[in-house]
């Protein structure tokens, strides 16, 4: 079995279906007529549903699947998931746990992404038969990480310790595994009870970035680490 050593978490994204007290509001039922869809499998979208967003708690933290769509499309195609040494999970602010195959290959076009997102939320797996490429997971980010056993547990945020990226992964010499917890919404603070799953609290730039700008980061200053480019060249 190939030893994975760098573990992504995407945490708090901003990935959940309708709330289960919006199903019945008109707004929302108007929405799932329009796309002949059943209210209770809808996927929140601030595009779709502002209306009902404005109104929920956190709402600065929520309705952007487009985060993770963004962040799949990228961490999947990277030389290190293509070498087998990424493995990605997505943690949802309604503190669910998704398992990300890494042979998954997500589909660029975002409405089929959102319609393969509801197929998730309701069967639990994608595909509904088979070996999943997508999977909910029924248990807590402590577990997981308790699960993973990494060395260090890193979060990204912009009240961390100030840390450049090739200082980051000064350790891969000695097969030292690493989970990087990063936030996947696009306003706000991560939780107390998150930050104090981590081992160590960094950033890497003064100013709070984008999730995606984040994951590329981490990913390319972990493929330098490791030599990957170097080694596959020959050079």
């Amino acid at each position: 079995m190939k030893i994975i050593l760098l573990y992504i978490i995407f945490v708090e994204s901003s990935l959940e279906l309708i709330p289960k007290s919006f199903e019945t509001d008109p707004f929302i039922l108007k929405y799932a007529k329009k796309v002949r869809k059943n209210p209770n499998n809808l996927i929140l979208d601030i595009s779709n549903h502002n209306k009902i967003i404005r109104r929920l708690k956190n709402h600065e933290k929520r309705g952007r699947p487009d985060i993770i769509h963004q962040c799949l499309l990228y961490a999947l195609n990277t030389p290190l998931n293509r070498i087998g040494q990424l493995l990605i999970y997505i943690h949802t602010i309604n503190d669910q746990i998704i398992k990300v195959n890494p042979e998954l290959r997500i589909a660029r076009n975002y409405n089929r992404f959102i319609g393969i997102m509801e197929q998730l939320f309701r069967y639990g797996k994608v595909p509904p038969r088979g070996a999943p490429l997508l999977e909910i997971e029924q248990i807590s980010l402590g577990s997981l990480i308790s699960q993973i056993k990494a060395n260090e547990v890193l979060i990204l945020t912009e009240n961390g310790t100030p840390t450049l990226i090739n200082d980051l992964f000064k350790d891969t010499n000695i097969k030292k595994s690493y989970i990087i917890l990063i936030g996947a919404f696009a306003k706000g603070y991560l939780r107390k009870n998150i930050l104090n799953l981590s081992t160590k609290r960094i950033k890497i730039f003064p100013e709070p970035l984008d999730s995606l700008i984040v994951l590329s980061k981490i990913i390319n200053g972990y493929e330098n680490a490791i030599k990957l480019y170097e080694n596959k060249l020959n050079l």
